[in-house]
């Protein structure tokens, strides 16, 4: 890639979400930890150690900052016995975590994320940014520690990476960001959205299996390969944990796939000035305290289709966390009720974040009910009804249908029901919502925005 960052601002992120890890025994007692990090009074309470750019945030935790050339390692904090020196055991071990990947989205992205098993304490290494994902230092300068990983590597880097390999990655690295195994059968951009994976080894073969299972929910993929952790010179008492780093270019999360898929998709600056006609006075539909909102005409022969792109607009730095805090909320919400994140794009040049939604051809019921500049058309009781029902549903999925989240949405009102061509109700503008986790007493608030 010849793309490098400039003046505007990277917002690459690595997002931990849950955690189990479970070592078999080497004598009477077994050494786990469970941190389910979606609860956030359970991930206050973890006995974890942050390092460099990492840090819990509410119910995650983040790998790095949002900002090029970051770098960061989250680890258990005590070590974990792996081998015995006396008898020589090794320690069987299966892993699972959650994990998202999210940023600044753009069509070049970097880095990604991975689980280790090194030296403790996990000092992150000097010149081990970008590709070195914070687990080896660039071996051009130094050397480093001795390290068993696991990749999940979101670009293809032709000095780091297997020649027949140029789509994501998943790869099991001994010592090395030079995998020793590694999947060929990734999508491109499929390292997207919220992933589960399991980790287990077998001392006995000494194989270790990685199954990593994408935001689709519909493809599981593995890999696996011979382990020799005492070989490799990683200590009896390890550590254990997940590190993360950025570089010049960016992360995306959500995939690149074909309007009017099931997942919003990153567009060109280019080709949303095309779909707006330069973002032309008529074409605006509105401006609101978020942004301005045009209409525009995707022009794909496979799924041509009429859109809605708001132009977000505000402090920059408080505008992209909004900016990543709606796709990264709204691109997974999949609801007839609710209207629907087609996709983003960062700005170009321009540097305003764009976001991308369906157009609601019938405007809000607002507009049918209280607009003195055009003519009222007349909402009969059957609309009205089917409306009720429309928003309704779309307040249920929001309370129940968002795994362990409940999301309140708290300024539902006719302009922000919007109606499509059939005038079936579509819930927009989040606004200022409130997130619930379930089971805990105190919301988070965060700013979504979709229509104003």
């Amino acid at each position: 890639m010849t793309s490098s960052f400039g003046s505007k601002m990277a917002y690459p992120r690595g997002h931990l979400l849950l955690a189990y890890l479970c070592l078999m025994p080497l004598d009477a007692s077994a050494l786990s930890f469970h941190y389910d990090f979606s609860n956030p009074g359970d991930l206050e309470r973890a006995h974890l150690l942050y390092f460099h750019d990492s840090s819990s945030s509410g119910d995650r935790i983040d790998l790095t900052l949002m900002a090029p050339g970051s770098a960061g390692r989250v680890a258990y904090a005590q070590p974990v016995r792996l081998w015995d020196s006396t008898t020589g055991r090794v320690a069987s071990f299966r892993t699972s975590f959650t994990f998202a990947i999210g940023g600044n989205l753009n069509n070049t992205r970097g880095d990604g994320m991975a689980f280790f098993i090194g030296t403790f304490p996990p000092m992150l290494p000097p010149d081990s940014l970008a590709g070195y994902l914070g687990l080896v230092s660039n071996p051009d300068n130094m050397g480093s520690p001795p390290i068993v990983a696991v990749e999940f590597d979101t670009v293809w880097n032709d000095r780091l990476d297997p020649l027949n390999v140029i789509a994501d990655h998943i790869g099991i690295d001994v010592n090395s960001i030079h995998s020793t195994a590694f999947t060929r059968d990734l999508p491109n951009l499929g390292l997207v959205g919220t992933m589960w994976a399991n980790i287990s080894y077998d001392a006995s073969s000494k194989m270790m299996v990685v199954n990593l299972r994408l935001a689709d929910r519909r493809n599981i993929h593995n890999i696996q390969a011979p382990i020799d952790f005492k070989a490799a010179g990683v200590p009896q008492d390890a550590a254990v944990g997940f590190s993360a780093a950025t570089g010049t270019f960016w992360e995306s999360w959500l995939s690149h796939m074909d309007h009017g898929a099931l997942f919003a998709r990153e567009f060109l600056y280019p080709e949303l000035c095309s779909a707006t006609n330069n973002f032309a006075e008529d074409r605006k539909l509105g401006e609101g305290s978020f942004g301005e909102v045009f209409s525009g005409n995707l022009p794909d022969p496979r799924n041509p289709q009429q859109v809605a792109v708001k132009r977000l607009k505000g402090p920059l730095e408080q505008t992209m966390r909004d900016y990543v805090t709606a796709i990264m909320t709204l691109g997974q919400m999949n609801h007839r009720n609710l209207v629907k994140l087609v996709g983003w794009c960062d700005g170009g040049q321009n540097g305003r974040p764009l976001l991308v939604y369906e157009l609601m051809e019938n405007k809000s019921v607002e507009k049918h009910l209280h607009d003195e500049s055009r003519e009222k058309t007349s909402l009969p009781w059957p609309e009205r009804y089917k409306i009720v029902i429309g928003v309704g549903r779309a307040i249920e999925y929001l309370h129940t249908g968002c795994h362990n989240l409940i999301i309140l949405h708290r300024d539902i009102k006719p302009s922000n029901v919007m109606l499509d061509a059939t005038f079936e109700p579509k819930l927009g503008d989040f606004g200022l919502v409130k997130r619930v986790y379930t089971g805990q007493g105190s919301p988070e608030t965060a700013m979504f925005g979709t229509y104003d």
